[in-house]
């Protein structure tokens, strides 16, 4: 793909508010999306997030009652719902290195090094700053699966205006000890969403970077 054809990808995008409600994301295009999410870099490589795909539309609509009633939230093909733990275990942080020792054949000592260090890192955060740091991996992936929704030319709306608490009582993750942080609606726009035609605004180049 060439350099061209990503920045006008970027530049087609936007934040829907109004998905047409006929138009599904297919499941190849939707593995896709999870798949980069899969892929999505992290703080120490732990992936501590879980993502819940509502795609039934009895949960969007008790969604949408908890979301300012915006339509995004029922008229989309799907809604991703990033979630965090609500702790961070040594056993959590066992359990996940132990997969990527057998995933990428680690030595005993290379094993517990990574263990000793995430623990490390863990222990010096307060649950304040556990909360924080879990949630910026969310929204790491999140822009992931933003640009890659844009190279599919499938449309998005990341959105935070929701009641949280409600968003997990409604997906029962009291249940899985998680908490929702963030959601991203997909699907493709209406073609009489309100921003359909407005002109992309961002600030200048020159005002966002600085060389040094």
């Amino acid at each position: 793909m060439k350099n061209k054809d990503i920045l006008s990808a970027l530049e087609w995008r936007y934040a829907v508010k109004k998905f047409d409600v006929n138009q599904k994301i297919s499941e190849e295009n939707l593995q896709t999306i999870v798949k980069s999410i899969q892929l999505t870099p992290t703080s120490l490589g732990l992936q501590f997030f879980t993502i819940f795909i509502v795609e039934n539309q009895l949960i969007k609509n008790k969604l949408k009652v908890h979301s300012y009633n915006q339509n995004q939230i029922d008229s989309c093909s799907h809604i991703l719902v990033f979630t965090i733990p609500n702790d961070v275990t040594n056993a959590s942080i066992d359990a996940t290195i132990e997969q990527r020792k057998a995933a990428q054949n680690l030595s005993d000592l290379d094993t517990e090094n990574l263990k000793k260090m995430s623990k490390n890192f863990v222990s010096k955060l307060s649950p304040i700053e556990v909360t924080n740091w879990l949630s910026s991996q969310c929204y790491i992936a999140l822009g992931n699966a933003i640009t890659v929704c844009s190279l599919l030319e499938i449309d998005t709306c990341p959105m935070e205006g929701f009641v949280k608490d409600q968003y997990d009582e409604i997906l029962e993750l009291h249940e899985q000890n998680v908490s929702t942080v963030v959601a991203l609606a997909i699907g493709y726009r209406s073609k009489d969403d309100l921003y359909i035609n407005q002109k992309k605004f961002r600030k200048p180049i020159e005002e966002l970077f600085v060389k040094k």
